[in-house]
């Protein structure tokens, strides 16, 4: 069975916040760049980061040095056995337009598409 890119997974994820402490202080900090920060999931007890939340951050090191990374602790990590993306939830500081940080996804998954 080949397996497309565009295959249709119908599968969404709306995630309620009841609690925005968290990014009313990171928006408060003098934080700059992209915090990569765990989540709740499904059924899962604590926060978990998404599968490319460690690949993501190395990437974005590598490529955008100069663009300040953080990534918080997660008491666990979910683990993707595809070829799918899930990419981590981010808050991005001030510094970060939505464009730029839209285009630094466009670039890690063609990177990752292309087998870099």
């Amino acid at each position: 069975m080949n397996m497309d890119i565009f295959d249709n997974k119908d599968s969404c994820e709306v995630v309620i916040v009841d609690d925005d402490k968290e990014f009313r202080n990171f928006l408060n900090s003098s934080l700059s760049g992209i915090l990569i920060t765990p989540e709740k999931y499904q059924g899962c007890e604590g926060l978990v980061l998404k599968p490319d939340a460690g690949d993501f951050s190395k990437w974005l090191r590598k490529n955008k040095p100069e663009l300040n990374v953080e990534v918080r602790k997660a008491d666990k990590r979910l683990v993707l056995k595809s070829s799918d993306f899930w990419l981590p939830f981010v808050f991005l500081a001030q510094d970060v337009a939505l464009p730029f940080y839209l285009n630094l996804v466009t670039n890690y998954v063609y990177d990752r598409m292309k087998g870099a």
